[in-house]
């Protein structure tokens, strides 16, 4: 099975040479002549616990870079490599010695560990960085690059973040929305408080009936389009009954509006429907329809599945 993450190899390492070491011990107890171990693998541990420490799981790190290093690089590759001023550490690992040396920075900063790009270490070491908060590229390189040194690392960087799912499922969306059109006239246009309303329900509130029981009552909020002022009501119910005497309340303190703006639910719309039937039955009379004539209410509803666009009263 294919290891996928680079912590996992740093575990199995890190136990590779612990083994190393233990046997090695045993080796040289039994016998006249020594294993000679390479100066990584014969720092003393105490091995207290089956659980790694630290400072085992940094030197397989470095373990691991040395061996990539050996395996990767030959002299052609080397040749080609000489602009990175690179040289080995007291460990035999190579790395990339700038003008950074007085600086303050860390060690490992100053002179980064060199990794040879589009290789397998490289790619675990980026898919490690990037995994920690899945950072965008130029956030991910620089975390990199605060202990490895790998030459072109913005596209090798660019085609991990790619592959990505998690970041893919902010990046990539289903499809472009397209570009918004001018708000409407009515919403920055000047007019009147509460000329042009939008209106909604929002989550049930418990009320006290009785000393015992309980109920449920509906918020109703009216904001104005234009100065965002909000008037708040209450509905008994979900019926049209109930919010007609809604509007009525509204009406009668601030004021018949030119138009209302809400979305498309039932209660809304048979709430207009009977409002336009008692307007025609009103008509009749000559003298009320003169009266009227100016306090007609132009009902307005938002586009369905397009919240946002003229909505004005989502209550979160």
């Amino acid at each position: 099975m294919p290891i996928k993450n680079m912590s996992a190899v740093r575990r199995i390492v890190a136990y590779i040479c612990r083994l190393i070491r233990v046997l090695a011990k045993r080796v040289n107890a039994t016998r006249n002549s020594n294993v000679n171990l390479t100066r990584l693998l014969r720092m003393d541990y105490n091995f207290e616990s089956n659980s790694l420490s630290g400072t085992e799981k940094a030197i397989a790190s470095k373990v691991l870079v040395k061996q990539h290093q050996l395996s990767c690089l030959n002299p052609q590759i080397m040749k080609s490599l000489h602009h990175l001023n690179l040289r080995e550490d007291e460990d035999g690992i190579l790395r990339c010695y700038g003008r950074m040396g007085n600086s303050a920075l860390k060690s490992s900063t100053k002179c980064p560990t060199f990794v040879l790009q589009k290789s397998r270490l490289s790619q675990l070491i980026i898919e490690d960085c990037h995994s920690k908060g899945h950072p965008s590229t130029s956030h991910t390189m620089a975390n990199i690059r605060q202990h490895y040194w790998i030459p072109k690392l913005r596209s090798q960087v660019t085609s991990v973040i790619r592959r990505c799912v998690a970041c893919q499922k902010f990046n990539n969306l289903p499809y472009k929305y397209p570009e918004q059109p001018d708000l409407p006239s009515r919403r920055v246009q000047r007019s009147r408080p509460f000329a042009h309303v939008g209106l909604d329900y929002f989550i049930p509130l418990t009320i006290s009936l009785t000393s015992d029981t309980t109920g449920k009552c509906h918020g109703c909020i009216i904001t104005c389009m234009v100065t965002r002022l909000i008037h708040l009501d209450v509905a008994t119910d979900l019926s049209t009954t109930a919010f007609l005497h809604v509007l009525r309340r509204f009406f009668a303190r601030r004021g018949v509006p030119v138009s209302i703006t809400s979305d498309n639910s039932p209660t809304f719309t048979l709430g207009e429907t009977i409002l336009e039937n008692c307007r025609r039955n009103i008509r009749s009379d000559p003298t009320i329809s003169r009266m009227i004539s100016d306090r007609e209410i132009e009902w307005k509803y938002i586009t369905p599945m397009l919240h946002g666009r003229e909505e004005c009263t989502k209550v979160s």
